[in-house]
């Protein structure tokens, strides 16, 4: 299960954020997870809990955000969304009869998001202050 080595890594990277700015506890914590980034919510959720014990984390909130697929058309530029049943085992490429043409008429579409893990900001005891980073 690979999900508590990332909640390891976030609870570290919000603690060290939280030390440099001298706050007593973090609050909250607010994820952006790729849906393509293989990994179970509900299992990050409960690894965040158990990597969080004894930490400035402890009965912090995780929020989770999930990011969707997201092409970009190698001849325009233009991106969209892209329905996940559409990429292949391995999650580096898609089915291009199934994402269809771009509104130029190409199917040169690459994937740019839906990988991602990103610490997007923390709340901290007393304070609104953020912090971003990835973990």
């Amino acid at each position: 299960m690979h999900e508590l080595s990332l909640a390891q890594a976030l609870v570290d990277t919000a603690v060290r954020h939280s030390a440099g700015l001298s706050a007593g506890r973090i609050v909250r914590l607010d994820v952006r997870v790729g849906v393509l980034a293989g990994v179970d919510v509900e299992s990050l959720t409960f690894c965040f809990e158990l990597a969080s014990r004894d930490t400035p984390a402890e009965g912090a909130e995780l929020r989770v955000e999930v990011a969707p697929a997201v092409g970009r058309c190698r001849a325009c530029g233009v991106e969209r969304t892209l329905e996940t049943s559409s990429i292949l085992p391995g999650w580096t490429s898609f089915d291009p009869e199934a994402v269809g043409s771009c509104v130029c008429g190409e199917q040169a579409f690459e994937l740019v998001g839906g990988h991602e893990l990103v610490l997007m900001q923390m709340e901290l005891a007393g304070d609104q202050s953020s912090g971003s980073g990835s973990a």
